[in-house]
């Protein structure tokens, strides 16, 4: 390396390292300087991935806690049967109103919503009471366990300014019924098609012998030349001649 730097010029040294520089700024650029950012970006995710697992654990800590909870949404209302759900309803808000000293001026039709796993029951309702008794009976609908709950109401004063009157919108909510584990789901009625009967066969005709021409009784002629050289035509002819010309 030194006897090839030796054997160069002032002005091919300069060149020389002028190009190493250039190459050495032209290296950084691409492999050093674009990871300048790469620290600062690498501890923001860190710090975010830290804060997302301490949520996540914090959540897992309340596991048994929701556990419970839900088993006390799902065991609510499971006691009533379907067909049930209707008297029941209108018993709850009855037995309210009536140790509350409510009076039920009014009431709706009962109708029916559904979700994934509650019957959703709902019933409009027309009352008149004094203001405590209200505050009382409204209290009572969800005082406990009770699924039941006001979904609106409005409020106004009766005729005689003596008490109020109000429509209520009442909801109840009751589990739907499961469907039983390991029940073999029942197979598709099938109807039997009779099958088609196969065509008869096409009855073929027999075959027709073939009719040999009818042949006359003629009896056959008989030839004198039965010889094979060149002369026999002409002597069959002779014989054939002079026999015709001895008959009478």
């Amino acid at each position: 390396m030194k006897r090839f730097l030796a054997g160069l010029t002032t002005q091919e040294r300069r060149w020389l390292v002028g190009i190493g520089v250039v190459l050495f700024l032209i290296i950084n650029y691409f492999f050093v300087w674009s990871h300048f950012h790469d620290w600062a970006r690498n501890t923001m995710l860190m710090q975010r991935t830290e804060k997302t697992n301490e949520v996540y654990s914090t959540e897992l800590r309340h596991q048994a806690e929701y556990q419970r909870k839900i088993n006390e949404l799902q065991s609510d209302g499971s006691s009533v049967l379907p067909e049930d759900q209707a008297i029941d309803f209108v018993h709850f808000y009855n037995s309210r109103a009536i140790s509350n000293k409510i009076i039920v001026v009014n009431q709706g039709a009962l109708v029916t919503h559904t979700n994934e796993f509650f019957l959703e029951q709902q019933m409009g309702i027309t009352i008149q009471a004094d203001e405590t008794n209200l505050v009382k009976f409204l209290y009572s609908l969800a005082a406990g366990n009770s699924m039941m709950r006001v979904r609106a109401m409005s409020l106004h004063p009766d005729p005689s300014h003596r008490e109020l009157s109000a429509n209520v919108t009442l909801v109840a909510s009751y589990q739907k019924k499961k469907p039983v584990r390991g029940a073999t789901p029942t197979a598709p009625h099938t109807v039997a098609v009779a099958p088609k009967p196969a065509p008869a066969p096409i009855a073929q005709k027999p075959p027709t012998p073939p009719v040999e021409p009818p042949t006359a009784n003629v009896p056959p002629r008989e030839h004198s030349n039965h010889m094979s050289n060149p002369f026999s035509r002409l002597l069959g002819t002779n014989k054939t001649a002079s026999l015709k010309s001895n008959r009478p």
